[in-house]
C-alpha cells in the first residue's frame, strides 16, 4: 500500500491516457478471456439459470421460475432478454465476458491506482477467472460495485442519482452484493452529509431509491418455506465458528490444492486440522488490514462492518463455496481503493510495522491472486471443468436425444437438459423440465430407492413404447437386467459432474417378468421395493393370484401387517383355490398372527391338495404343539419323516413332543437322530 501507485493528477491529459489504458487492457482482457472460454465447460449451475430463463415466456415468469434461487433476478432477466436474439447457451459466457470486461474497464478508469496495479488487481483470481470465465450472477456484482466506488471518487457529490439507480441494480445480484452495498452506501450518504454538499430532494430520492431497490432484492431472494435452501444454524460450536472464519484466508490466498479437483479447494486442505489454521491466519490477515486502514475510521467502519455481515450470513444462513466468500476479497479491494482516495495527511511519525504492511500487504495478495488464477486456468485448459457438454454432444450425435430421456442424480442431470434444448424426466421429484425447482421434492430430499428409479423407467417405456436413454450421475450394474445396457460413461471431471448414459430396451408389459423381479427383490428382504412390483403386476392383470401370494409375503413377513395380509392371500385363493402353496400361505399366515387353530385346517387342507408337502405336516404339528394336542402332532410329524427321513428340525420337534408326554426314552431316540442327521449334513 504505497503511494507510488497513487495518481492524483487530473488534468485532461492524464485523463486521456487513463481511458486509453483502460481501453486498451480491457480490449487485450477480453480477447484472452474469449479464448479461454473456449475450453471451460458449462457446469450445472450455469446451465441452470440459463434453463430457468429458457424455459420463461416472460419476465414475470423468470421471477416465478426463478422463486427457488436464492438469489435476485437481475442476471436471470438478462438470460431472459439474451435468448430473445439466440437460443446458443455459449452467448451467456460471451454476455458474461462483456459485463467482466466491462468491470475491468471501470476499475482501470477510475481507480485510483497506477496502470500496473490495475492490472495485477484485474489478473487476479476472481476477476479472471471464478467471474469472468465460469458464468454466473458475479460478474454483474463486480461491475456495478467497482461503477459505484468509481462515480462516487470522481465526481464527489455529483451525479447521486446515477448512484441510486447503480446500487439499486447491484442489490439486484446477490445477497453478498446487498451486505456489502448497503453500507457502501452508507458511507456515501455519510460522506455527502458531512461535507453539506448535496441538496436535501437529490438525498430524499436517493434514500428512498436504495430502500426500494433492498424491498426488491428481499423479496425475489427470499425462496418459499418449503426451499431446499431455507436452512438455518443457531447453534454456536467452535467448529463452525473456526470453519467460517477461515473464508477470509481462502479468499483472500485462493491458492487451490494442486491436484485435479481443485475448485473450491484451497492449498492448506490437506494438513490436519486446517480449518483452525486458515482460521488463525484469518485472524491475523484481518489484524492486518484493520491496522492499515486505521487512518480513515470510516473505510475502517465499513471493511469491519462488511466483512461481519459476510461472516454472518455465512455461518448463520448459508455456508457456501470461493465464489460466495470470495465477495470477502472484493470487499477488501473496495476498502483499499476508498482508503487510497480519501487518505489522510501522513502523521510525522509512523510505526515501522505499519509502514510494512502498508508497503508490502497488497503487493502480496496480488501475486497469490495471480497464482490462483494462472493455475485454476491452465487446469481448465488441460481437464474438462464438467462432463456435460461431453454427454450432450454424444446423445445428439447418437441421435438419442430423440428418444426420452430419464435423469437421476437430478440437479446434475439437469444440466443436458438445458444443454440439449428438452425436458427429460426426473424420477425424484417426478416432473418433466429443463430445470430442477429446489424446493424439498429433489435430491437427497426424497427417499429413492433403486426400485423405483427401475419402476419409473419401465412405467415411461410403457407409456411412450419406446426404449429410454436413462442419464445417472452414478455407476449401475444390475446383471439380471437384460434389456439394460451401458452405452457410454464420462467420466474424472474437475468438479464431479460425471455422467453414465444407458439404453434401456421397451419390453412391453408382462405381469410375470415383473413379479419375477418382486420375487427376486423377496429374496434379498427388499419387501418395499417387492411390494410394488406386485401391485403393478397385479394392475396389469387382475386374477394373478401368485403376484397376490407373494404381495401376502410381503404383508406378512416384510410389515407384519396380518390383515393386510390376509386380504391378499384371501385374493389368491379366490382366483385359484386349489393351488395348496396358497392355502399353506394363508395357514402360514394366520400362525404367525397367533391363531394356531384357525391356521391347522388350512394346514390340513393344504395336505389334502398336496400330500407330498413337507412343509404342511411339520406346520400342522407345530399348531398342534402349540394347542397341546401331542397325539395329533406325533402323527403329523411321523408322516413328515416318511417324507424326509434324515430331517433334523422334525427330529427335534418329536423330541419336544416327546418331552411333553413325560416319554424320557423316544426324547432321547429322537435327540439322538437329531443330532445324527445334523451331523450328516455337516
Amino acid at each position: 500500500m504505497t503511494d507510488n501507485s497513487i495518481h492524483t493528477n487530473e488534468n485532461s491529459g492524464f485523463a486521456k491516457q487513463r481511458l486509453y489504458n483502460a481501453l486498451l487492457f480491457s480490449a487485450l482482457f477480453f480477447i484472452v478471456e474469449f479464448i479461454l472460454i473456449q475450453f471451460h465447460e458449462y457446469w450445472a449451475d450455469e446451465v441452470h439459470a440459463w434453463a430457468i430463463a429458457h424455459k420463461s415466456t416472460s419476465i414475470s415468469d423468470v421471477f416465478y421460475n426463478g422463486r427457488y434461487e436464492g438469489h435476485p433476478k437481475l442476471w436471470y432477466v438478462l438470460l431472459y432478454l439474451l435468448q430473445k436474439f439466440t437460443d446458443n447457451i455459449f452467448y451467456m459466457k460471451v454476455l458474461n465476458l462483456c459485463i467482466a470486461t466491462g468491470a475491468v474497464f471501470v476499475f482501470c478508469y477510475f481507480s485510483p491506482f497506477s496502470f500496473i496495479t490495475n492490472i495485477l488487481f484485474c489478473m487476479g483470481y476472481f476477476f479472471a477467472y471464478e467471474y469472468s470465465i465460469i458464468s454466473r450472477n458475479y460478474a454483474i456484482t463486480v461491475l456495478l460495485l467497482f461503477w459505484c466506488a468509481g462515480v462516487y471518487t470522481k465526481y464527489k457529490g455529483k451525479y447521486i442519482l446515477l448512484l441510486s439507480l447503480l446500487f439499486f441494480l447491484l442489490f439486484q445480484t446477490n445477497v453478498y452484493a446487498v451486505i456489502i452495498g448497503f453500507p457502501f452506501y452508507c458511507y456515501i450518504l455519510w460522506t455527502f452529509y458531512a461535507k453539506k454538499n448535496i441538496r436535501s430532494p437529490y438525498i430524499i430520492a436517493s434514500v428512498i431509491a436504495i430502500l426500494a431497490g433492498l424491498v426488491v432484492s428481499v423479496m425475489t431472494m427470499r425462496p418459499p418455506s418449503d426451499s431446499g435452501l431455507s436452512m438455518e444454524n443457531l447453534r454456536f460450536s467452535l467448529h463452525d465458528f473456526a470453519h467460517t472464519l477461515s473464508i477470509v484466508f481462502t479468499s483472500y490466498v485462493p491458492i487451490p490444492q494442486l491436484n485435479f479437483h481443485f475448485w473450491s479447494s484451497n492449498i492448506l486442505n490437506a494438513l490436519p486440522h486446517h480449518i483452525y489454521l486458515q482460521a488463525l491466519l484469518s485472524m491475523v490477515l484481518l489484524i492486518t488490514v484493520c491496522i492499515s486502514f486505521k487512518e480513515n475510521k470510516k473505510v475502517l467502519a465499513l471493511f469491519i462492518g462488511g466483512t461481519i455481515g459476510i461472516l454472518l450470513f455465512t455461518y448463520l444462513k448459508y455456508f457456501g463455496y470461493i465464489r460466495h466468500h470470495g465477495h470477502l476479497y472484493l470487499l477488501f479491494i473496495l476498502c483499499y481503493w476508498l482508503y487510497v482516495t480519501e487518505k489522510p495527511t501522513e502523521t510525522d511519525k509512523e510505526n515501522a510495522f505499519v509502514s510494512w504492511i502498508k508497503k508490502y500487504l497488497a503487493t502480496a495478495l496480488l501475486t497469490i491472486q495471480i497464482i490462483a488464477m494462472c493455475y485454476a486456468n491452465v487446469c481448465d485448459i488441460r481437464y474438462p471443468f464438467s462432463n456435460n457438454l461431453a454427454a450432450a454432444n454424444y446423445i445428439q450425435a447418437d441421435g438419442l436425444d430423440n428418444l426420452p430421456i430419464l435423469g437421476d442424480g437430478d440437479y446434475i442431470t439437469s444440466s443436458l437438459a438445458g444443454l440439449l434444448n428438452k425436458d427429460i424426466y426426473f424420477p425424484r421429484p417426478r416432473y418433466w423440465g429443463q430445470f430442477i425447482v429446489l424446493d424439498h421434492h429433489w435430491g437427497n430430499f426424497v427417499k429413492f430407492s433403486v426400485t423405483d428409479l427401475l419402476n419409473q423407467v419401465d412405467s415411461i417405456s410403457s407409456v411412450k413404447k419406446s426404449d429410454v436413454v436413462v442419464v445417472l450421475s452414478y455407476p449401475f450394474n444390475d446383471p439380471t437386467l437384460k434389456n439394460w445396457t451401458l452405452l457410454q460413461s464420462f467420466e474424472n471431471s474437475i468438479i464431479g459432474e460425471d455422467y453414465f448414459i444407458y439404453r434401456v430396451t421397451y419390453v412391453s408389459q408382462n405381469p410375470e417378468k415383473i413379479n419375477a423381479r418382486g420375487e427376486i427383490l423377496i429374496e434379498k428382504g427388499y419387501y418395499k421395493e417387492a411390494l410394488k412390483l406386485f401391485e403393478k403386476a397385479i394392475y396389469l392383470k387382475k386374477d394373478y393370484s401368485r403376484a397376490y401370494m407373494n404381495l401376502a409375503d410381503c404383508y406378512n413377513n416384510g410389515f407384519t401387517d396380518f390383515k393386510s395380509a390376509l386380504q391378499c392371500i384371501d385374493s389368491a385363493i379366490k382366483y385359484d383355490p386349489t393351488n395348496s402353496a396358497v392355502v399353506f400361505d394363508k395357514g402360514a399366515i394366520l400362525f404367525n398372527k397367533g391363531d394356531q387353530k384357525a391356521a391347522l385346517e388350512f394346514f390340513k387342507q393344504t395336505i389334502t391338495l398336496n400330500p407330498n408337502l413337507v412343509d404342511a405336516y411339520v406346520s400342522a404339528a407345530r399348531c398342534d404343539i402349540t394347542l397341546k394336542n401331542t397325539d395329533e402332532a406325533i402323527s403329523y410329524l411321523n408322516s413328515a419323516l416318511k417324507l424326509s427321513p434324515n430331517s433334523a428340525p422334525i427330529y427335534r420337534l418329536l423330541a419336544e413332543c416327546y418331552k411333553n408326554k413325560g416319554d424320557a426314552l423316544q426324547e432321547k431316540k429322537c435327540t439322538a437322530k437329531a443330532i445324527e442327521a445334523e451331523q450328516i449334513k455337516k
